[in-house]
């Protein structure tokens, strides 16, 4: 009893290598493993290097290369009669370029991070704050309130921004 090998190949497909196998344009389906992973590497064609190349193809033409090494195999195809492979050079990507594109956003988020962080600083007055207790002689109770950014007196009615003008 021979085996049967089932063919299904879309109407488009699209590839980035120059050459193309059947396992790359076809699903195919048998109950021996060994003869799908065989078919799977038959060379269907090797295209030029060109940027961009369709090239259109029949199921009859893959039944044939299929029919070269296994003449016993039974093959039926399941999917297009006609199909058209897409080849797309994969453009090669510069190590230079990914290196300095890295850097960029390494450099834009460390200085939008320290922007943020100054920003923030200065609208709770947190330095201000600071600089009022540290020039304090400690005399005074004093206090900052760091979950909220406010520095407050506990003995004394004015605010920390009126101590310049005594």
């Amino acid at each position: 009893m021979s085996e049967t090998l089932y063919i299904q190949i879309n109407r488009n497909i699209q590839v980035d290598k120059r050459e193309i196998t059947i396992g790359d344009v076809a699903a195919l389906l048998c109950k021996n493993a060994g003869i799908t992973a065989r078919v799977k590497t038959i060379k269907l064609i090797t295209l030029p290097d060109v940027p961009k190349r369709r090239v259109s193809f029949s199921v009859m033409t893959v039944m044939e290369k299929i029919e070269k090494i296994y003449p016993d195999l039974q093959l039926v195809s399941i999917g297009e009669s006609d199909f058209i492979v897409d080849y797309i050079r994969q453009k090669k990507k510069s190590r230079v370029w990914q290196g300095l594109m890295v850097a960029f956003v390494s450099v834009f988020t460390f200085v939008g991070s320290a922007y943020a962080i100054m920003a923030y600083n200065n609208d709770v007055g947190h330095i201000a704050c600071s600089q009022y207790q540290a020039r304090n002689d400690g005399s005074k109770e004093q206090f900052a309130d760091r979950n909220l950014g406010v520095c407050t007196q506990s003995n004394q009615h004015d605010g920390w921004w009126d101590q310049d003008t005594k």
